[in-house]
């Protein structure tokens, strides 16, 4: 039989509330600038889907943003009064928030305009309560993996979820630039702008060493930061590698 003790997990929030000062110039550069990466992510995500009819990630991807940023959303606004209503914790739940309303977008467009990958072709060819059976599936299943994740690593583990987010934006889109064999729907910028976000995520200087070294200032950190940081460059290199776009009459300049 295992023990039937509660795991004492390291408190986040609490931390959060000590070190997030606005007098901490270095911590919060870095923190701004790797919430304007993600936001930068999902704008190209938008602006590529709208103008070329195709977006860079897959539907699996949106779906696993989507159930965090939800799940975080309700998390971060149930813990605040907890510490205050601490500004971090207060912004970071808007912000939150609007990556939610950005989602829903790219969901809805990678199901019924994309066909972004196997599955969301397969998607378009089925019935209106076909497809969102299938999404409400799949959004069930991120929910279980993120509180199964909680549930192992305490429920202020938002930093550690952050990590993860970045990591899978790292690799996640990888197979389908693969496959895209052209630059539709994709962004030398958008990649640049991904691997900016990993080196910030796994840097000694990045938000999450000065947040918790205890927990991230590990040699098994750096090495995977090391590995994705290689890998999203190769992303660029794949859509590099890929023929230019070309303008379209009556349209604004591509997407570069």
């Amino acid at each position: 039989m295992g023990s039937t003790q509660p795991t004492q997990h390291f408190n986040l929030f609490g931390r959060t509330s000590e070190v997030f000062t606005f007098d901490n110039t270095s911590l919060l550069t870095v923190t701004g600038i790797s919430f304007l990466c993600g936001y930068l992510q999902y704008y190209y995500s938008i602006r590529l889907s709208l103008s070329e009819g195709k977006g860079p990630f897959p539907l699996w991807m949106h779906l696993f943003y989507f159930a965090h940023d939800t799940s975080w959303a309700y998390l971060l606004n149930d813990a605040a009064p907890d510490y205050g209503y601490h500004w971090f914790m207060t912004w970071s739940y808007w912000g939150i928030r609007l990556w939610n309303v950005l989602e829903i977008v790219c969901i809805y467009r990678a199901v019924f305009v994309e066909g972004e990958d196997v599955a969301s072709d397969q998607l378009r060819r089925r019935s209106k309560w076909q497809s969102l059976w299938y999404i409400a599936v799949m959004t069930a299943m991120m929910y279980g993996f993120i509180f199964l994740g909680i549930v192992w690593m305490g429920p202020t583990c938002f930093f550690e979820w952050g990590a993860i987010c970045n990591i899978i934006m790292a690799f996640g889109p990888t197979t389908t630039w693969l496959r895209r064999g052209s630059r539709d729907g994709l962004s030398i910028s958008l990649a640049l702008v991904i691997v900016v976000s990993t080196i910030f995520t796994f840097a000694p200087f990045s938000m999450w060493i000065q947040v918790a070294p205890e927990i991230f200032d590990h040699p098994t950190y750096y090495f995977v930061g090391l590995v994705l940081t290689v890998l999203s460059i190769t992303n660029v290199l794949t859509i590099a590698n890929y023929p230019p776009k070309s303008a379209r009459k009556g349209q604004s300049a591509p997407i570069w």
